[in-house]
């Protein structure tokens, strides 16, 4: 279904409008849970490449960074889902305090994967 909603969409809306990159994510993290990480991978990319281009530091490229992460983590890429979500983290903390649920999920995530020196040095106290 959701790639149907995905059809519709891109006859609808120019190839890097926002609502794709919503329906990229929300498909991305279906075939993450249904273990297909390749194809996840690459409809979460086309979210991000989306999001970068109108939305540079907005919570919602952190949150698609975030979710790459775990789809780069599943996949044994753990020094990538690192850096995904060391990005996360610089564009949360620049919007949320630091009691936020986006901010503690980020550092959660950095500190139970990625070891020492996480979260990063120049992140809020």
């Amino acid at each position: 279904l959701m790639e149907q909603a995905i059809a519709i969409d891109e006859k609808h809306f120019e190839p890097d409008h926002p609502t794709l990159a919503t329906r990229y994510s929300n498909l991305a993290t279906i075939l993450k849970d249904l273990g297909e990480l390749a194809d996840a991978r690459q409809r979460m990319e086309q979210a991000i490449t989306i999001w970068e281009k109108h939305f540079k530091d907005h919570p919602m490229l952190a949150l698609s960074y975030n979710n790459l992460a775990w789809i780069e983590l599943a996949d044994g890429h753990k020094p990538q889902a690192c850096e995904l979500w060391r990005r996360a983290h610089a564009i949360v903390t620049k919007h949320f305090d630091s009691d936020h649920p986006h901010v503690r999920i980020t550092e959660d995530a950095l500190r139970r994967h990625c070891g020492d020196g996480c979260p990063p040095a120049d992140a809020k106290p």
